[in-house]
């Protein structure tokens, strides 16, 4: 992104979107951000209504389990 956005003639972006699942790509995303300087960039991310994991640990504070994959996209989670 750094030599994209360069090219570009822009030096960093406004905010970075991104999905969510477990968290390791969004991890991945601000470790990387981190290492360019960018840790004060703004990272979005989205998770699917229904099988939303990640929010729910995060309201909780703790790993939680989902009762059940409410999402149309039911591959997103085991039951």
């Amino acid at each position: 992104m750094v030599e994209q956005l360069a090219s570009a003639g822009y030096e960093e972006p406004g905010a970075v979107v991104t999905c969510v699942g477990g968290g390791g790509l969004l991890a991945g995303i601000a470790h990387g951000m981190k290492h360019v300087n960018w840790d004060h960039v703004p990272i979005v991310a989205m998770e699917t209504y229904g099988a939303d994991s990640f929010n729910k640990a995060g309201k909780a504070g703790k790993v939680v389990k989902l009762d059940e994959i409410t999402s149309c996209a039911k591959t997103l989670g085991k039951n």
